[in-house]
């Protein structure tokens, strides 16, 4: 959430271009490597959070997802349509709120819906 309300202020394609490469790496299975997979688990070891494990795969979905958007805000910017990149942005941001404060992850009951509904 943080990166996507810094975008906003600054416009620089530097941030949506780092969240590419991060959920690029936790979608592919290479969270381990991901900063801010990383500082959440600083942040997790330094103060007293309940660890509460969950299903990978839809998590990685999520984060397809979130790289995807992240690629979307890039070529818009890039393309000088603002607007577009700042509708994708307010998306991705909505997503992240959800997620942080609602424990809704979009992506993850998108994922849910397509395996329940795929043969």
């Amino acid at each position: 959430m943080v990166l996507v309300l810094l975008w906003f202020l600054t416009g620089s394609v530097i941030i949506p271009a780092f969240l590419i490469v991060d959920f690029g790496l936790r979608s592919l299975n290479y969270g381990k490597y991901s900063l801010l997979n990383l500082f959440s688990g600083f942040l997790i070891k330094a103060f007293p959070v309940s660890f509460k494990p969950v299903d990978r795969a839809p998590k990685r979905f999520a984060a397809l997802a979130g790289c995807i958007f992240s690629f979307a805000i890039v070529v818009l910017s890039l393309l000088g349509i603002r607007l577009g990149a700042e509708i994708l942005s307010a998306v991705l941001l909505l997503f992240a709120a959800l997620e942080a404060f609602v424990r809704f992850c979009a992506g993850c009951h998108v994922y849910s819906l397509y395996k329940h509904l795929s043969p």
